[in-house]
C-alpha cells in the first residue's frame, strides 16, 4: 500500500483513473442535497452532460459507477440516534465498481462543510479485518506497529488511527449500502465543483465479513434519487442556474439513516425515524 489510488471524489477532479493522489486537503466542501424523482433525474443527467465533464471513473457503457459502503454503528445505534460524540461523523468502508481497492473513511460534517479522512486497503484484506470486529476492528495494528511507522501518512499509522476510533466508540460493521452513481465535474475559478445523482439504492444488515451479493439488498427510497451538489466556496453559477431551472428544493436527506430503518435495524416509529432524518441538518 503506497499512495491512495485516485477514486471518485471532489478532491481529485482532474485525475483520470490511472493516476494517484495524496490524502485530500482538510479544507472540505459544501454539500447540498435534493431528494428527486427518477423521472427528474433522467432529465437532469443529459443536461449535466451537456454542461459539465463526466467523471473519468465512469463506465462509458452506463455513464456511471457502482458505490458500495459498509457502515459502522454502535450496538445502541448511537450514530443513528445522534448521541453525544456520534452526531457529526460516520465511519465506513467504501468500494467503487467492485474494484481491487477499498477505502476506510471517516466522513465529517460541520456547519454544512464536509471533510473526509481515508486510508486505502486491498480488497483481499477486507474479510480478515471485518472478522475481527467486536470493537477491535484492526486488532493486529496496535501501538507497537504505529511506532514502527512514524510517518504521518504511513498506511499502518492510518490503520491504527481508524482502529482506535472503532474501539473507543464501540463501532462494528452493521449496515451495507449500495447504489449507482452518475457524476459530473467542472473547474470553476473558486475550485472544482461536482454534481452526483445516486439511483437504484439498496441496503441490508451486515451478515458476513464481506460486501453482500445484489440479491441480499432491499430497495431503498424506491422511485427516488439523491442529487448532491458539492463546491468549495460560494454557490457556483452553474448550480444556481440548475436549481432555478428545475425549481429544486434542498433536503438534508440521509441515505444512511433511511437505510437503518429499511434494513430493519430501527423501527419506523423510532423518535429518530427515516422521515425525521430527511429534515435534519448534518446528515450524510
Amino acid at each position: 500500500m503506497n499512495q491512495p489510488l485516485a477514486s471518485p471524489s471532489l478532491w481529485n477532479p482532474n485525475l483520470d483513473a490511472s493516476q494517484t493522489q495524496s490524502s485530500p486537503k482538510p479544507s472540505g466542501a459544501f454539500e447540498i442535497k435534493f431528494l428527486i424523482d427518477l423521472s427528474l433525474a433522467e432529465k437532469l443527467i443529459p443536461l449535466a452532460a451537456s454542461r459539465m465533464q463526466l467523471d473519468p471513473h465512469s463506465d462509458p457503457k452506463t455513464g456511471g459507477y457502482a458505490v458500495e459502503g459498509i457502515y459502522f454503528e454502535s450496538p445502541e445505534l448511537d450514530v443513528f440516534r445522534k448521541s453525544t460524540g456520534y452526531s457529526r461523523k460516520k465511519y465506513r468502508i467504501r468500494r467503487y465498481s467492485g474494484g481491487p481497492v477499498v477505502f476506510l473513511e471517516r466522513k465529517s460534517k460541520r456547519r454544512g462543510i464536509v471533510t473526509k479522512r481515508r486510508v486505502e486497503l486491498e480488497s483481499s484484506e477486507l474479510k480478515g479485518i471485518l472478522e475481527r470486529g467486536n470493537g477491535s476492528l484492526l486488532g493486529g495494528f496496535d501501538e507497537q506497529n504505529e511506532q514502527a511507522a512514524p510517518q504521518e501518512n504511513h498506511p499502518r499509522k492510518e490503520l491504527a488511527w481508524f482502529a482506535k476510533r472503532m474501539a473507543r466508540l464501540r463501532l462494528e460493521p452493521t449496515l451495507c449500502l449500495a447504489y449507482e452513481r452518475v457524476a459530473f465535474m467542472q473547474m470553476e475559478k473558486s475550485g472544482p465543483i461536482r454534481l452526483t445523482i445516486d439511483r437504484n439504492l439498496g441496503c441490508c444488515k451486515m451478515a458476513q465479513a464481506n460486501f453482500p451479493s445484489k440479491s441480499e439488498y432491499r430497495s431503498l427510497l424506491e422511485g427516488k434519487c439523491v442529487l448532491e451538489l458539492k463546491y468549495r466556496e460560494s454557490m457556483p453559477v452553474p448550480f444556481r442556474e440548475l436549481i432555478g431551472e428545475f425549481q429544486l428544493i434542498s433536503q438534508s436527506v440521509s441515505k444512511f439513516r433511511n437505510a437503518i430503518i429499511t434494513a430493519g435495524l430501527a423501527a419506523m416509529d423510532d423518535p429518530f425515524s427515516a422521515d425525521q432524518s430527511t429534515q435534519e441538518k448534518g446528515d450524510s
